[in-house]
Order: C-alpha cells, then sequence, then structure tokens
C-alpha cells in the first residue's frame, strides 16, 4: 500500500468508495471516479491508509494515530449533501 492515498472531495467519490469496500463495486469504477492524482490541490489526502482501516470514529484510533491528526470540531458533516 502506498503511504498517501488521495481522493476526489465530493458526494459521489464517497458513495463510491463506501461501495468499492462493500465490495459492490470494482476495483476499475474506483479507478475512474474516486481517485486522483498526488498534485491535485482539491483532493483530500489519506496518509498511510492502511492504519485507517476498519476505524469508524478519530476517537477508536490509538493513541500514537490520533496525535498526528486534527479533529474539526465542526457540527456540519464533511461533506454536505446541500453543497452538491
Amino acid at each position: 500500500i502506498k503511504s498517501q492515498l488521495t481522493l476526489k472531495k465530493s458526494e459521489a467519490s464517497h458513495k463510491m468508495l463506501r461501495k468499492w469496500l462493500s465490495k459492490s463495486k470494482g476495483y476499475s469504477d474506483l479507478k475512474k471516479e474516486t481517485l486522483v492524482p498526488s498534485d491535485d490541490k482539491d483532493a483530500v489526502v489519506v496518509e498511510n491508509p492502511q492504519h485507517w482501516l476498519g476505524l469508524r470514529r478519530l476517537s477508536d484510533a490509538p493513541e500514537y494515530m490520533r496525535g498526528k491528526e486534527t479533529e474539526d470540531d465542526a457540527t456540519t458533516p464533511l461533506i454536505s449533501e446541500e453543497s452538491l
């Protein structure tokens, strides 16, 4: 696994990633709809993605991982359905 995973910042990208994780979509669909080059300025970058597999919340992560990440205290979701 690469040390960085770069994803499009969109609701469609999020849905495709979830479908791929549940095995209802294939890797070719994921690659076409979700993954972007690492130099894309409007993307979400996940550092060390293998450490995050299976976690549902940042608070569930081990202490050594929580220190490396920042948590937003906003009450709105990361991707708002109204904004699309």
